[in-house]
């Protein structure tokens, strides 16, 4: 049962995290969110681990990329 709650937690911060900072430009509080995950893990969970990592990725290129601009640009072209 224990293993069922870690996994399901992971997967809620996982998806919070991967689709909220996409919008919300709080990208450090997201980082601290993800760093407190993998924290909270259980050492035998690398694929876990390597997950948090591609998420922390994931909020960099949200902040780095200005992909939504290309976005509305795309959908709205002059």
């Amino acid at each position: 049962m224990q293993r069922w709650i870690s996994t399901l937690r992971d997967a809620f911060l996982l998806t919070f995290c991967a689709t909220i900072y996409a919008v919300a430009p709080v990208e450090g509080f997201g980082w601290l969110l993800i760093a407190m995950g993998v924290a909270q893990g259980a050492p035998e969970r690398s694929k876990t681990r390597l997950v948090y990592l591609a998420v922390f990725g994931l909020i960099l290129f949200y902040r780095e990329v200005p992909w939504i601009e290309w976005l509305a640009e795309l959908s709205h072209p002059i």
